[in-house]
């Protein structure tokens, strides 16, 4: 899980130096309450497979939802590569949240929210599946 903020185009540059000096990132990176730019999350998904490289995964909160550029950025990304977060400590408003965020990507993709929540469910098990921990 990576949070980061306003810094992407640095994430981008640390990720490239450890894959040409040859080290291993882990398999999977999920983008916490993503807010990165299209160019940024494209360079993040070429890196994905590439030489060692990470898959990348990209949360979206309804904070993340909101942001002016969320809409066509949550258009320009491969549907297996999106997750729905809450961002919250409290578990009893949690739901909500996830459900907040699910219909604006469902919104945002012209899905029904029910369709976004399944995929997304599906992407969150690939993402943290201990199966790919093990090869």
């Amino acid at each position: 899980m990576l949070h980061c903020v306003r810094a992407h185009g640095a994430l981008l540059d640390v990720l490239r130096a450890e894959l040409e000096a040859g080290e291993r990132l882990p398999p999977t990176l999920v983008l916490h309450s993503y807010g990165g730019s299209q160019e940024s999350a494209a360079s993040l998904l070429r890196l994905s497979g590439k030489g060692g490289g990470p898959h990348a995964y990209f949360g979206f909160t309804p904070g993340a939802c909101r942001l002016r550029r969320a809409e066509a950025l949550i258009q320009s990304l491969p549907p297996e590569r999106l997750l729905v977060e809450s961002d919250l400590h409290d578990s009893a408003a949690a739901p909500a949240a996830v459900l907040a965020a699910a219909a604006h990507i469902a919104e945002a993709r012209g899905w029904t929210t029910e369709q976004t929540l399944s995929m997304t469910a599906d992407n969150a098990h690939r993402a943290f599946s201990c199966d790919e921990l093990r090869h």
